[in-house]
This record gives structure tokens, sequence and C-alpha cells, in this order.
């Protein structure tokens, strides 16, 4: 909906993306989480939105955690890699390109 569009373009706003990307890949896992669920939230937006995840290094970090310990860090980034690849055919590439999706 356009309300969370706006909320999401809010905290894009507030240039915290690159910390939260760089949050993805340090300990502790609750501070891994907060972070999946923040850009989970953000790639829920339009893709301009979500391109600024992309733009900002969230694939690699993503792709970090596809073999984290816990679960539910897997889970969390598998989720968010599952809404960039739904969105723009250029986004698509760019999963593919990171190597997340081998074709």
């Amino acid at each position: 909906s356009n309300g969370s569009h706006d909320r999401i373009q809010r905290v894009l706003e507030a240039d915290v993306i690159g910390k939260v990307v760089t949050m993805l890949t340090v300990p502790p896992v609750t501070l891994q989480m907060a972070a999946l669920r923040t850009v989970g939230n953000v790639v829920t937006g339009n893709d301009d939105q979500t391109q600024v995840i992309i733009d900002r290094g969230g694939l690699a970090a993503l792709r970090s955690l596809l073999n984290h310990p816990s679960r539910a860090v897997q889970k969390e980034a598998c989720g968010c890699l599952s809404s960039i690849a739904s969105g723009s055919v250029a986004q698509i590439q760019s999963v593919i390109n990171a190597g997340l999706f081998p074709v």
C-alpha cells in the first residue's frame, strides 16, 4: 500500500541502509535478525526502494547469510532474496549475477 511505501521511503531518506546492510554480517544473531527484518520490509516496497538495498551491497550480505548456523537467519535471508527476485528484470539479473540462483 502507499502508506507502507511512504514509511519505507522515510527509512531510506534517513540514510541508514548502508549501516543496516553492514549489520547483516556482524554478530550477534539478534542484531542480524533485526537488520534482516529491516531489509525485508524495504524490499517489499517498490522497485526503486528495493534497488537501494542492492546498491548498498545487500545481495552479497544476504548471500553470506544463506549458510548461517541459524535456520531462522537463513529463512529470513531467503525471504529477502525472494522479494528482490520478484522485482524488475534488472533486479532479477542482479540476483543471478550475484550467483544466488544459478541458471
